[in-house]
């Protein structure tokens, strides 16, 4: 692991280190809460940003190269594109295999109705790390306390619909869906 805390160390500015190392230690808490690996999801969560401090004109040039398909919403909202080039990054750059941490990075950003558990331990992760001002203590705690990673996923999207909608932001088609899958997925289990 000294070696990605090295890599992401060199690629990332100094907040979005910390921020990376945070949201690797909460997601072994809740790797623990939901029976799955802790070493993958903080290696997982570790990497998760590692293309974040990319230019826009850099994340296109990468698109391009690793031939990434991208949704008019992403083409529109460059801030988000850092997952999917993150994951080409990983995979054809530092040669990793893992298809759990390839997903879990792909996805950190908008979620898919595709993830796998990984991936959504990533996914709220990043959202409810300590570092996150914008979300409150008792949410984080509630999250944490969730034993439904499903559960967690919806928590995580209700919070992010409201702040973006409060804005005035579009949601991306891509989360509309993964919540509308996660949300029958808790159904079917009721």
């Amino acid at each position: 692991m000294i070696f990605w805390k090295l890599v992401i160390f060199f690629r990332l500015d100094r907040s979005r280190y910390f921020h990376s190392l945070r949201t690797a230690n909460i997601s072994k808490v809740l790797a623990k809460n939901y029976g799955l690996s802790q070493k993958k999801c903080y290696k997982a969560a570790l990497l998760h940003d590692i293309a974040k401090n990319y230019s826009d004109s850099k994340l296109l040039e990468l698109v391009s190269k690793y031939n990434i398909s991208l949704s008019d919403f992403e083409l529109n909202t460059l801030a988000v594109v850092h997952s999917k080039v993150g994951r080409a990054v990983l995979e054809y750059k530092f040669g990793v295999k893992y298809f759990d941490i390839l997903q879990a990075v792909e996805f950190h950003s908008l979620g898919s109705k595709n993830m796998n558990d990984i991936a959504k331990v990533v996914f709220i992760a990043d959202y409810i790390e300590e570092g996150r001002d914008f979300i409150t203590d008792d949410f984080r705690k509630d999250v944490l306390a969730e034993k439904d990673v499903n559960r967690a996923v919806i928590m995580v999207y209700d919070k992010t619909f409201d702040y973006l909608r409060k804005k005035g932001l579009k949601l991306a088609s891509v989360s509309v869906e993964a919540y509308d899958f996660f949300k029958g997925v808790i159904d079917e289990k009721k």
